[in-house]
């Protein structure tokens, strides 16, 4: 009953988040009045998802996932695309502002059912030590495919499902940037996490290991053998900023990324991820009281 509680959460609240502006509002709504001639029958189908029971899974399990109408096949994941023009505006005004030194960003959407938070370290690629090339990287990315203090990982999977909250990380050459979504009415529940992994991550040794091994088949095949074109601006990229340390490579190289220890990425948190290398932004319909408290 847990399962399909939380399961129910997430269908209604990836639902609202999906629908946060006038264009989102009216393809949703012109689907179902294609298909049953009544906007009214958006409500009804959430009011017969309250209704499904544990028992109603089963019977449906049972009769329709068989061996013999089962279809396997393997595709390759494609990136994401782009995000949301929320997301993108609040990121612009944070690179914009932050060539006057401003620490904070705002943008009030009161229309909005989400809320999200960019957190903007000044610490990109050009960070990592000679040697230690990719370190940045890999830091940003055990932070946010890892544990807090309190929490594992799947502990954090678990709690935020219900929520259809999300949050993820990207390192650039100058920047490393977390992102956090969730709606209004889960605020409360999100912030916790949001500032666990950011002040007190775990840095487990299986979650550095699963993130450093990502990293190596990056650098060793992913690279190489998916794009040409991007292969191709890696090393239009060494060429142009050859002899700075803007030539190094995000994710780094095959022989720096197998140096970096995990006692490596905690000394560059310590020393990179401060709150005095730090621009916060945020968007959406917050609560007054969010940013003071």
């Amino acid at each position: 009953p847990k399962i399909l509680l939380e399961t129910k959460q997430h269908l209604k609240y990836s639902y609202a988040m999906g629908i946060d502006d006038p264009e989102a509002i009216a393809n949703s709504l012109s689907h179902y009045i294609m298909l049953m001639g009544d906007p009214e029958a958006l409500n009804r189908l959430y009011a017969m998802y309250d209704k499904v029971t544990v028992e109603d899974i089963k019977k449906v399990a049972i009769q329709y996932f068989t061996p013999t109408g089962l279809t396997i096949a393997t595709v390759s994941e494609d990136k994401e695309g782009g995000g949301k023009v929320m997301k993108a505006v609040l990121l612009s005004l944070i690179f914009m502002i932050s060539l006057f030194g401003q620490q904070f960003v705002e943008l009030k959407l009161p229309n909005s059912n989400k809320i999200v938070v960019k957190l903007m370290f000044r610490n990109g690629s050009i960070t990592d030590p000679i040697g230690k090339e990719g370190l940045t990287d890999a830091t940003t990315s055990v932070i946010a495919q890892g544990g807090t203090g309190a929490l594992t990982y799947s502990q954090i999977q678990d709690k935020i499902y219900p929520m259809a909250a999300s949050y993820g990380a990207s390192t650039d050459k100058e920047v490393s940037i977390f992102t956090f979504e969730v709606h209004k009415d889960w605020l409360k529940e999100f912030y916790p996490i949001m500032i666990g992994l950011i002040t007190n991550p775990a840095f487990k040794d299986e979650d550095f290991q699963r993130v450093i091994s990502n990293q190596q088949n990056y650098v060793d095949q992913v690279i190489r053998a998916s794009s040409d074109e991007e292969y191709s601006k890696k090393s239009l990229e060494d060429l142009l900023f050859r002899g700075t340390n803007y030539q190094r490579m995000v994710a780094g190289k095959t022989e720096s990324v197998k140096s970096i220890s995990l006692m490596d990425i905690r000394n560059h948190y310590k020393n990179f991820f401060t709150k005095n290398n730090l621009m916060v932004g945020i968007a959406g319909n917050y609560p007054k009281d969010f940013l003071t408290n």
